[in-house]
């Protein structure tokens, strides 16, 4: 994460986005002063001039896998995320936060926003998007990952970078509503009444399934603190944060790279949060459970493969530290359940087979919120994967007696 004052192409600028600086819409909320600098900076790209940008420790890995970004700032101090509760312990909350006065949350959000001018995607004629996606399309996907995640893997000084100044993943615990923890056993025996297993689906609702609200509730602080690695921790680097299918350009031509957007999210952490959230978002599972094991397996172990690949790219010593199988297979178990958390407390309070209905053709919504086979299929592996978890929770409270 570090400063570059490469000088952009105004050309390409002016090919891809056409820019003119009075059609840039920054917001009414935004004052004169704002508008003025902004204008400035933008029209500054336009002749050439030199601007800061934020790239990743290898420029090529950063270049071939996100559109270029010429231009990033932003100015959201003294506002806090959507559905966030105020801290009692600080100082006082936002007018804002008092009362729904229009006028003194135009007052607050007065020199507040941010710009992004990036390069323009050739789609549909050279990119498309897709959910849900194939076992091929999530080959391609999951390559793009381990080469993202190749770019950093267990560079300390980068990660204590992205420790300091960057996110977590959209799904990351404590930055979730608290509120979703609360709500996560009314929001299971919500989906037990509303659902049942679709027809042909070999799986019953067992007593462990019964619990299932309550053990996601029990478990989710212990889930998330063990994906909750420090900057010095083996097999950590950058991840997206936010990937799903949407988020995912393909290639309809196989020698050109995939493209991600919307870094907003992105941050230290374990590669396999990034694995997870991917294929439970935008991957349909086989609804026999033998074979979807095998199929999942196999997706995993080529992402694997393709890590250590891109890996062997980087001379330095800590990018040669294999991950072990085992450890990113636990990694990646420990994700699923945590992703499946969010999705519960956040999605399911209200699920209904009608609400499904109505979004079965969204495919920026995850696809266990919009396909029964799909849920279903997830909530048999996150009973099964919790199951191991409680075990070794309780082992590990047992030594520490």
């Amino acid at each position: 994460v570090t400063k570059d004052d490469n000088t952009p192409d105004s050309t390409t600028i002016e090919k891809n986005n056409s820019l003119s600086p009075p059609n840039i819409d920054i917001g009414p909320a935004h004052d004169r002063h704002l508008r003025r600098r902004r204008t400035q900076r933008l029209e500054s790209i336009r002749k050439g001039k030199p601007q800061n940008r934020l790239v990743s420790s290898s420029s090529s890995t950063s270049s071939s896998l996100a559109p270029h970004c010429y231009l990033a700032e932003s100015n959201l101090d003294g506002l806090q995320m959507e559905g966030s509760i105020w801290d009692v312990s600080q100082s006082d909350p936002p007018p804002a936060l008092l009362n729904n006065d229009e006028t003194e949350k135009e007052i607050l959000l007065q020199g507040k926003g941010a710009t992004l001018v990036l390069d323009s995607i050739p789609c549909p004629e050279e990119y498309y998007q897709e959910s849900p996606l194939t076992d091929t399309q999530a080959k391609q996907s999951l390559s793009a990952l381990a080469k993202l995640h190749a770019c950093a893997w267990q560079d300390v000084a980068l990660l204590q970078l992205a420790e300091e100044r960057l996110s977590k993943t959209v799904y990351y615990l404590p930055l979730r509503n608290p509120n979703e923890l609360k709500g996560m056993e009314e929001s299971w025996n919500n989906f037990l009444t509303q659902f049942e297993p679709p027809p042909g689906f070999l799986v019953s609702i067992t007593p462990s399934i019964q619990k299932l609200g309550q053990r996601m509730f029990d478990m989710a602080e212990y889930v998330s603190n063990e994906l909750s690695p420090q900057p010095t921790d083996p097999y950590v680097t950058i991840c997206h944060g936010d990937y799903k299918a949407m988020n995912v350009f393909l290639p309809h031509d196989d020698t050109k790279d995939v493209i991600m957007i919307d870094f907003a999210s992105i941050g230290m952490g374990y590669g396999m949060c990034d694995v997870a959230m991917h294929l439970i978002h935008a991957r349909m599972p086989s609804m026999d459970a033998g074979t979807e094991e095998e199929e999942e397996l196999r997706l995993v172990d080529r992402y694997l493969n393709e890590l250590e690949k891109y890996k062997k790219e980087h001379k330095n010593d800590h990018y040669q530290q294999p991950y072990p199988r085992d450890v990113a297979l636990r990694h990646y178990r420990l994700a699923v359940v945590d992703y499946f958390r969010f999705i519960l407390g956040r999605f399911w309070k209200g699920a209904t087979p009608e609400a499904f209905e109505s979004r079965q053709h969204n495919q920026n919504t995850v696809l266990v919120n919009r396909n029964i086979p799909a849920a279903f299929s997830l909530i048999q592996k996150v009973d099964e994967y919790l199951q191991e978890f409680e075990t070794e929770r309780s082992s590990k409270q047992g030594r520490n007696e």
